[in-house]
């Protein structure tokens, strides 16, 4: 079984405050804004295991790093949204991955990859959505870097703190869900590789709702270190209307089945049978246990006993398979503590 433990005693509300400021007039700033965000620490434990014998992880990376840039939008729509004065250089954040997330307004808690900017426009992944009326009075929004492979588990930068290898078979494998296809990642020892490519793959980008499973084959066992900055403002989780999706926690902070009102999704299929009914999996280390929602309560496939309090653990991640056929929805996330 693996463990995700706080490094930080209780998380909220006593995470250590890191102040970010931002000032001045240069490209990466906001001009006069000053922010503080809170930033904690999980550890995923991993177990001794072999090659023979892999131990396997669903994991969540419920923070952010740093924000760069906060600002204000002028007008949106589409897939751009145009910022009120920031002063950007062409191509700033499209160099290497970057996110805008949406604070206030309409759209608040919405994340978009930016895939070019001007001085003063981004170009966004809209996920297939419109950004048409995310831009009333006082609509604000904050960019920064995206987590990756290398960022995440280290690479040219930092040491590698997964097994590498020459190959997937020799090597810890993170494995990431993009639509119907699971694909494999593993590190050989210079670059992260994707099995079946040649290409250098340190920048693919772990999305902040997105899930990941990683299998290790380290005899030594392993702790992976999780941090960075914790939301001060709800989240909104894009879920596909049918088919599978990898969806991680997005607070550091445990929470159970009925706790995260996934059963309150529109088109969300409630059944009095599993096979039936729209499913989310948790990963015990071993296998999946699957629940359904009957309507009244949450119940896992093999036992009638109510598991509305099932838990979901902190830095986790739960697969969600969708039986039936419905339009994509967002699902909210509340700021589970107080925060001044």
């Amino acid at each position: 079984m693996n463990a995700h433990k706080p490094i930080l005693p209780a998380m909220l509300p006593t995470l250590f405050l890191a102040a970010s400021f931002f000032g001045g007039t240069g490209a990466a700033q906001a001009a006069s804004v000053v922010a503080s965000e809170p930033v904690g620490f999980v550890k995923a434990t991993i177990p001794a295991a072999s090659v023979q014998a892999p131990a396997r992880i669903g994991m969540g990376l419920p923070f952010t790093r740093p924000s760069v840039y906060f600002g204000q939008i002028v007008t949106a729509g589409g897939s751009s949204l145009k910022a009120q004065a920031p002063n950007w250089t062409g191509a700033q954040f499209a160099k290497t991955p970057h996110f805008v997330k949406i604070r206030s307004g309409a759209g608040a808690g919405r994340t978009f990859l930016i895939s070019a900017n001007t001085g003063d426009t981004l170009s966004v992944d809209a996920e297939g959505q419109s950004l048409d009326g995310l831009a009333p009075p006082e609509t604000t929004f904050e960019i920064f870097p995206a987590h990756t492979l290398e960022s995440t588990f280290g690479g040219v930068s930092t040491p590698v703190r997964l097994q590498t290898g020459a190959t997937e078979a020799e090597a810890d494998v993170v494995r990431m869900l993009g639509g119907t296809q699971w694909s494999s990642y593993f590190h050989d020892g210079t670059s992260w590789r994707k099995t079946g490519s040649k290409d250098v793959q340190n920048n693919v980008v772990i999305r902040p709702e997105q899930g990941v499973f990683l299998v290790s084959k380290s005899n030594r066992g392993l702790d992976v270190p999780l941090g960075g900055v914790v939301s001060v403002k709800p989240e909104l989780t894009p879920i596909p209307g049918t088919g599978d999706a990898f969806v991680a926690m997005r607070f550091p902070l445990a929470n159970t089945l009925a706790g995260l009102q996934i059963q309150g999704l529109p088109g969300w299929k409630t059944a009095a049978a599993a096979s039936q009914a729209d499913k989310v999996m948790l990963w015990n280390g071993a296998s999946w246990n699957i629940y359904y929602h009957t309507g009244a309560n949450w119940e896992q496939v093999g036992s009638f006993a109510n598991q509305n309090t099932a838990p979901v653990p902190v830095g986790g991640a739960f697969l969600l398979r969708r039986v039936g056929s419905t339009g994509a929805s967002l699902l909210p996330s509340a700021v589970p503590f107080a925060y001044p």
